[in-house]
């Protein structure tokens, strides 16, 4: 497996953009045993962006069904630096989340694994590998082939941010005080009734900092508002 990622090493060395580095993930991870690959980067200071070899169809259906608000790989991500199997995630999905699984294995993605990758300050990205197997092959999988992949996680979450800086203008975001507050207990699971009780303040007020911060974030939803914040470092867990 060393020649996994020497190969993967000199491969990105020479490449000179996404789409590039998207051909050397999906080749290693191919390599490994992985047939299909999504890597997500979320700068610190601007949106996220994503290379995958997903099926379009897939990649469609995600961003139409809003998907990235309810995806518990993502949210668990923020705060983990180890990987994930998708079945070790407690509790399991429900509602939406649920949903999403189930319409996933239908492109071919029945079992799969979260890779986070921690770069510059508050930058990070993720990696998600997956297959069609039983989540039982996979797990047999990825115990052996999990250090490789995770080595090579590291390795193109890197090139990736290199490539990123060298274009990007950074918008700055700042949320004041209370709305950091309210974010914070949103992520904590409680509601604005209940938030407005822990900071003594009404619960048309903490709606007011929630919407103010999702408009700062150009959030869709609190909980996406809340996802944002943590992956851009303006609240930690």
């Amino acid at each position: 497996m060393i020649d996994v990622i020497y190969d993967l090493s000199e491969n990105l060395r020479a490449a000179c953009s996404y789409d590039d580095i998207q051909r050397v993930g999906e080749t290693t991870f191919q390599r490994l045993g992985f047939e299909t690959f999504a890597y997500v980067g979320f700068p610190s200071d601007t949106d996220p962006y994503t290379i995958n070899n997903h099926p379009s169809r897939w990649r469609r259906r995600y961003l139409e069904a809003s998907y990235l608000e309810v995806d518990p790989t993502i949210a668990r991500s923020a705060d983990r630096i180890l990987p994930f199997t998708w079945n070790s995630i407690t509790p399991g999905p429900v509602g939406r989340a649920a949903q999403m699984f189930d319409e996933a294995k239908e492109f071919g993605l029945s079992a799969g694994v979260t890779i986070p990758a921690h770069a510059f300050g508050k930058d990070m990205g993720v990696i998600f590998l997956a297959t069609p197997t039983t989540s039982t092959d996979f797990e047999k999988l990825w115990s052996d082939r999990q250090h490789v992949a995770h080595i090579a996680t590291i390795h193109l979450n890197a090139a990736c941010f290199e490539e990123l800086r060298k274009s990007i203008s950074v918008p700055t975001i700042t949320l004041s005080g209370r709305e950091k507050e309210c974010l914070l207990w949103s992520f904590r699971g409680k509601t604005a009734w209940e938030v407005s009780a822990i900071l003594n303040i009404s619960k048309r007020t903490v709606t007011f900092h929630l919407t103010n911060a999702a408009r700062k974030l150009q959030a869709s939803s609190k909980q996406h508002a809340v996802i944002k914040a943590l992956l851009r470092g303006l609240i930690s867990p």
